[in-house]
């Protein structure tokens, strides 16, 4: 078993299973098939999704914030105002992903281009 313990009593959080090496080789593969499907997802399909990720985040702020004081030691007065910003932070980094991907889609565009530059500015979204 592996266990995790509260650095600063040491008592035992929870305890894990270990994997044998076909287990974890099991694993890896499930993730890697996921990966492949997750990959051909949509960014704004991949956004929606993060940022119902950081909507359930900050709705179970106290639980988190709880489990990661738990686990790591950390004062619970300085993890719930990072879990109340969460939602913001998430938003904040898929803009910015999406202007260095709508970056290189241009660049791409513009190696191939068929049209004069300008007329793909005027549709770009």
């Amino acid at each position: 078993m592996i266990v995790s313990r509260n650095p600063y009593n040491g008592e035992e959080v929870a305890s894990v299973k270990e994997f044998n090496k076909k287990e974890i080789d099991e694993a890896l593969e499930a993730a890697d098939k996921r990966f492949q499907s997750w990959r051909q997802t949509s960014f704004s399909e991949r956004s929606k999704l993060m940022m119902s990720a950081a909507a359930e985040l900050k709705k179970n702020k106290q639980e988190y914030a709880e489990t990661i004081t738990l686990e790591m030691g950390k004062p619970i007065t300085q993890l719930l105002p990072k879990l109340r910003n969460v939602r913001g932070f998430v938003s904040t980094m898929l803009k910015m992903q999406k202007s260095i991907w709508q970056r290189k889609l241009l660049k791409q565009m513009q190696r191939r281009a068929i049209l004069p530059l300008s007329l793909l500015v005027l549709f770009w979204p």
